[in-house]
């Protein structure tokens, strides 16, 4: 369940998350709202793409990825893992936000280990200095260069949309079957799979994100089954399906796939 999170005014001045990009800084700030109040959030990249960028479909889950690792290189997050699960810990969630009565649902504790670890980077005395340039910060930038040359040539915030052909192999993670049990319940979810992968492999068709373009094909699918069952007339008519897929393809020329 997400919850109401404040936001300081030092946040935006701290010298440590100018060093990752603007989409890095977003996400940090969404993973407050999906934390337990003790400052623990599920770790699974899929999860969090989808509660905090739902309608983001050409969000690359490779760039999203990139995100997270660029949080967890200055140590604004921490991984851990408990019973085969994947959690982040918000190393100074306590510090910024006023949690007057906790909630009794929580996540795994932190480990004693990560606990014990000093102070990360992201400290309430560097939001204090309000874009004071520290030794630290400096070296920092000198060994990583300046923000634009971050995002230049680690690629951590340029959006590639580069379109490409559909795996051999295209698995149904359970994050596309949580999605799909929430969002498309009337879907049969194999059939209609089966469906996707044949259209597309039969047209040599070409994806920036195939995981959105499968998700897409299931809401048309509902889409379709719901418009079957108000076709009571009876009389023959071209299939719905193929109008909707001609329209697809036409989109996907326009589009350059």
């Amino acid at each position: 369940m997400a919850r109401i999170r404040s936001i300081k005014p030092g946040f935006w001045d701290d010298e440590k998350l100018s060093g990752i990009c603007r989409d890095a800084r977003l996400l940090f700030i969404g993973m407050w709202n999906f934390s337990d109040d003790y400052g623990v959030v599920r770790g699974h990249p899929f999860w969090l793409r989808n509660k905090i960028f739902p309608y983001d479909d050409d969000l690359e889950q490779a760039l999203f990825n990139k995100w997270l690792m660029a949080l967890e290189e200055i140590k604004a997050i921490v991984p851990f893992n408990r019973n085969g699960e994947r959690y982040y810990f918000i190393r100074t969630f306590a510090d910024h936000q006023a949690i007057n009565r906790p909630s009794q649902v929580r996540n795994p504790e932190v480990p004693e280990d990560i606990l014990n670890q000093p102070d990360s980077p992201l400290t309430e005395e560097s939001v204090r200095t309000h874009g004071v340039l520290t030794e630290d910060s400096r070296q920092e930038r000198e060994g990583k260069g300046n923000r634009k040359g971050n995002r230049k040539g680690g690629e951590t915030c340029a959006r590639k949309r580069t379109a490409h052909s559909l795996p051999e192999i295209f698995s149904i993670g359970e994050h596309l079957k949580e999605w799909a049990s929430r969002e498309v319940p009337t879907v049969e979810i194999a059939a209609e799979t089966e469906k996707f992968l044949d259209h597309h492999r039969s047209k040599g068709n070409r994806m920036v994100d195939w995981d959105a373009a499968w998700r897409k094909w299931m809401r048309n699918a509902a889409d379709w089954g719901q418009q079957r069952a108000r076709n009571v007339t009876g009389h023959p008519k071209r299939d719905v399906l193929d109008d909707m897929l001609d329209q697809a393809e036409r989109e996907e020329v326009l589009n350059g796939h």
